[in-house]
């Protein structure tokens, strides 16, 4: 019995690793870390248990993360994948030496994958090193990398304001914003705050992005701040447009919707959109209103609210 113990917790330690990725897989941060601690408490030296619970403190935003990762690969228990996860961590703490040197491990040992060279890309743009992080951004796409990687050296390739350089960002662009994922929506995005916007492609964008299915409501009144700058003459038409299509909508929209329209200046349309009484039950509502009322300079009606008894604290 004694001898089956040890096994008995590993493979219940195992368990709850795996537990803890499925969960946090699902966005179910909270009980993704309690598994995750249950493996490392029940098995503290499993490569399973410590690697879940790493990747739960990065996915929370927790620099302790970094350790656990560093720790697995100073015991020589780590994977090609783990070295991989550390150096992305370290890039998302601003740890651009571990992650240099964690990229330049992978790529000497014949893992020249394109998650490394993508690593490898971040590490030389976070050097400040704009020629280096293009070239490995080649070699990204060249070993088989596509996605994220090609919208970055999109991005760079926009920046460097030649034809060559914009044709060539289209050429890479074109294709993934016809896809229906997440990267097809980061394509379209990068799309519309590209130069190549005012081309005649600049509309067939802007509605391609309004039908993308992960496309936010945010993302999609930024369509409508994109069809008004290809052609400004159509303000007004798209204002009134974009107000109709939200103003009936859940409260959350009606509040993005407010905000859209506070940036072009619709005060007294933000002020029908947000109702006082409403304003009075959030405070992003109460400031949203607040914005609108500064914009119209009503100075006297700002002060009267202000001085009022009850001033909204609760947020969404």
């Amino acid at each position: 019995v004694a001898l089956a113990v040890p096994r008995i917790k590993d493979w219940r330690a195992r368990q709850f690793a795996a537990q803890s990725e499925t969960l946090l897989a699902g966005g179910k941060m909270q009980e993704a870390f309690n598994n995750a601690s249950s493996a490392v408490q029940m098995r503290p030296g499993l490569p399973e248990a410590r690697r879940a619970y790493a990747a739960v403190l990065v996915a929370a935003n927790k620099a302790e993360g970094v350790s656990v990762w560093q720790q697995l690969i100073d015991d020589g228990k780590a994977t090609a994948d783990d070295r991989l996860q550390l150096a992305e961590a370290a890039l998302q703490f601003g740890d651009v030496t571990l992650a240099e040197r964690e990229a330049f491990h992978l790529l000497q040992q014949g893992e020249r994958t394109p998650d490394a060279l993508f690593v490898l890309a971040r590490v030389r743009l976070g050097q400040q090193r704009g020629a280096d992080a293009v070239q490995a951004l080649q070699e990204c796409l060249e070993a088989g990398g596509s996605g994220a990687p090609a919208i970055l050296l999109a991005r760079l390739q926009f920046a460097a304001s030649t034809p060559e350089a914009t044709n060539a960002a289209l050429d890479l662009l074109r294709p993934l914003a016809r896809q229906p994922d997440q990267d097809g929506l980061n394509a379209l995005l990068t799309l519309l705050a590209s130069p190549a916007l005012q081309s005649a492609e600049g509309p067939a964008w802007v509605e391609a992005l309004r039908a993308h299915p992960l496309a936010s409501d945010e993302q999609k009144l930024a369509a409508a701040s994109a069809e008004i700058q290809i052609d400004p003459k159509l303000y007004a038409a798209v204002v009134t447009k974009t107000v109709a299509q939200y103003r009936d909508g859940s409260i959350e929209q009606r509040a993005q919707l407010a905000r859209w329209l506070n940036q072009n200046r619709e005060y007294d349309a933000v002020l029908d959109v947000i109702s006082a009484d409403e304003a009075a039950t959030r405070s992003d509502l109460f400031l949203i209103r607040l914005d609108a009322m500064a914009g119209r300079s009503d100075w006297k009606g700002i002060a009267d609210l202000l001085r009022g008894e009850s001033l909204p604290l609760q947020t969404p």
